[in-house]
């Protein structure tokens, strides 16, 4: 029984002891309900930010995607565009791989002749003595093309035409109208010419004629080879377009730098070859000789004319080494001719021979290299506002030309009209102010033998030649 009266203040003590715990108890799990909650809330947040970043990624790379296709359709249209070539080698343009290509060029040459003997064999004058322009160009690689004509000296000529292919080095085949190899002086291009006008040996060679020819570079690009067939010209004359002769000329040329792939660096540019011409022509129109003052000394006499065959053979040489420049040549010349007498039905006929040399050298005095293919490049180029002087070169010539004393003997020519031998010597100065700009001041003396009334010398002939020439 007094279990049962303690009993009520034993279930009040306890109570009293416990209400204090259950109460933390109860406030610890709010806090811990509360605390969830809030990491509940962040938990969301975090998944919502998560959410957001993952459409910022998808819209990142898909401008990513964007930005690399228009990058590569601007280099896939870059490398379609052609390439335009701008330079002192002149204009041009270019496809991406190389396989077309289109270059313009040209050059303009604006000369003076001004003589000071006591009979002045033309008038002094000024003169455009060239204005070239060519195009040129190579289609798919291997086919090449050239296409250039003249407007000096009021005349309207086409100069180049032809076609070349050249799947190798070693051979190639052109086709069209361009020089006969043959003079060495003749087959260097005007632009790089060391004198106003070439030596007399270009009377006794062909210029440009109408054919095909084999060419090519062999050894390591030590021997150069050409051997074509054309129509046939008279000397130092350029064809029209059309033939008139039904016989053909066969030339060839070939010319080595037999120390070009050795240890002798000083013959390197040392060049030795050999060209000429075998052919026959009939009723062709023979043709007249000229000074480098373009005065005619030697003509044949009327009713003269070709009457078979003709051939030509030039051994010729050029040294280049720095600053030095050196030229020869050699030219012989037999031509079958024939004289039909008014008075008489018979008909006289003779294979005359002709010969010709030349020595020239040149000296760059402010030390660029010299050559025979390509332009004088200045150290230093000319400036008005500068130092640059450009290019000075000293050159000298000396060279002849004998005709075959039986042309006079047998009627061929008139010895009180026409010499039987001209000799010249020619000294000259040429400034380069850059690439593209070439002066040419030059002084000429020729001496005759025979070509006056009564067996006498023609009077010498003295001139002075300018020339300023514009090439790009």
């Amino acid at each position: 029984m007094r279990i049962l009266y303690f009993l009520p203040l034993m279930l009040a003590g306890g109570f009293a002891f416990a209400a204090p715990v259950l109460a933390q108890s109860i406030a610890s799990n709010d806090d811990l309900r509360k605390e969830v909650a809030e990491l509940k809330s962040e938990v969301a947040e975090l998944e919502s930010e998560n959410l957001r970043l993952r459409a910022l990624k998808d819209k990142v790379d898909r401008l990513d995607r964007a930005v690399a296709s228009q990058s590569d359709a601007a280099r896939k249209k870059e490398l379609s565009r052609p390439a335009v070539m701008v330079g002192p080698n002149g204009f041009g343009l270019a496809s991406p791989d190389g396989a077309y290509q289109f270059r313009i060029g040209g050059w303009l040459q604006a000369d003076g002749r001004f003589y000071n003997t006591g009979t002045k064999p033309n008038a002094s004058t000024f003169l455009i003595r060239r204005a070239r322009p060519y195009f040129e160009g190579t289609l798919d690689r291997f086919y090449d093309f050239r296409l250039m004509a003249d407007f000096g000296q009021g005349k309207t000529t086409i100069e180049d035409a032809f076609a070349d292919i050249h799947y190798w080095d070693a051979f190639r085949m052109r086709a069209g109208k361009f020089k006969e190899p043959v003079g060495l002086e003749r087959l260097q291009n005007d632009r790089y010419l060391m004198f106003a006008e070439r030596a007399l040996t270009v009377n006794l060679v062909p210029d440009r004629d109408l054919g095909a020819a084999a060419h090519g570079e062999l050894f390591a690009q030590t021997l150069e080879y050409e051997f074509g067939i054309f129509n046939g010209v008279p000397d130092d004359t350029a064809a029209v377009d059309i033939g008139d002769n039904d016989a053909k000329d066969f030339a060839g040329r070939v010319f080595v730098h037999p120390f070009a792939d050795s240890r002798y660096a000083f013959a390197s540019k040392l060049g030795i070859g050999v060209a000429g011409t075998y052919g026959s022509g009939r009723t062709v129109t023979l043709d007249t000789y000229k000074t480098a003052g373009q005065t005619t000394f030697f003509t044949y006499n009327k009713n003269v004319h070709a009457s078979g065959e003709r051939f030509r053979l030039a051994p010729q040489l050029n040294y280049y080494r720095g600053p030095v420049g050196f030229q020869s040549e050699f030219v012989e010349n037999a031509q079958q001719v024939e004289l039909v007498s008014p008075s008489s039905a018979a008909a006289r006929a003779h294979l005359l021979s002709n010969q010709a040399w030349q020595i020239a050298c040149s000296f760059l005095l402010t030390g660029e290299e010299a050559q025979y293919a390509a332009p004088v490049v200045p150290i230093h180029p000319f400036s008005p506002f500068g130092n640059g002087l450009g290019a000075w070169e000293l050159a000298a010539r000396v060279d002849a030309l004998t005709v075959d004393s039986d042309a006079f003997k047998d009627g061929f020519a008139d010895p009180s009209a026409s010499s039987r031998q001209a000799l010249e010597w020619m000294f000259g100065v040429n400034w380069y102010p850059n690439r593209n700009l070439k002066m040419q001041l030059d002084y000429e003396r020729t001496s005759f033998a025979g070509g006056a009334p009564g067996g006498r010398d023609r009077e010498g002939e003295s001139a002075i030649l300018s020339e300023l020439q514009v090439a790009f």
